[in-house]
């Protein structure tokens, strides 16, 4: 990604190509944002919660979807009535 791109809140991955071979495919959500025009780096919360900083190009912003979140549909509800709705 690139740095314009980088916000806070967006959940992302860590390139193949990150320089570390066990931060590679670790799967983050960026919580802050450093630097200004010429360089900007991203601070992310890993799944196990340490926080680590990456530079933008290390990073990919993925779909919680794509990488088994939840999707926020709900299947038919009862009611005690015993109803159904869909």
């Amino acid at each position: 990604m690139t740095p314009e791109q980088a916000r806070t809140g967006m959940r992302v991955r860590v390139m193949e190509h990150h320089r570390v071979q066990e931060r590679r495919g670790l799967l983050g959500t960026v919580v802050a944002r450093y630097g200004g025009e010429d360089y900007v780096a991203v601070d992310v919360r890993l799944a196990d919660g340490e926080c680590r900083l990456f530079w933008p190009h290390d990073l990919e912003e993925i779909s919680p979807l794509r990488h088994g979140g939840a999707s926020w549909s709900v299947g038919p509800l009862r009611v005690s009535s015993g109803a159904l709705f869909t």
